[in-house]
C-alpha cells in the first residue's frame, strides 16, 4: 500500500525527496501550480495520467531550457 504525505509550500519553496531530489514550488496562478524539480540526469520522471508514458518523458533541454 502506498502512502501520501500532504503538506503546504509557498511559491519558490522546496521540497527534498531523498538526497538529490529537490520539487520547488514555481508558479501558483488562477488555481494552478507549476513545479520544477531538480534531479539527477539518471532518474526518469514521468508525466503521470497520459496514455503513453513515453510520449511525455520530460525532456531537461525541450522544457527548462526554452
Amino acid at each position: 500500500m502506498l502512502s501520501m504525505l500532504v503538506i503546504s509550500r509557498r511559491k519558490d519553496e522546496k521540497v527534498r525527496i531523498g538526497k538529490d531530489i529537490y520539487v520547488t514550488v514555481v508558479e501558483i496562478r488562477s488555481g494552478q501550480v507549476r513545479l520544477g524539480i531538480e534531479a539527477p540526469d539518471d532518474c526518469r520522471i514521468v508525466r503521470d495520467g497520459r496514455d503513453n508514458e513515453e510520449d511525455f518523458l520530460v525532456d531537461y533541454d525541450q522544457d527548462y531550457n526554452s
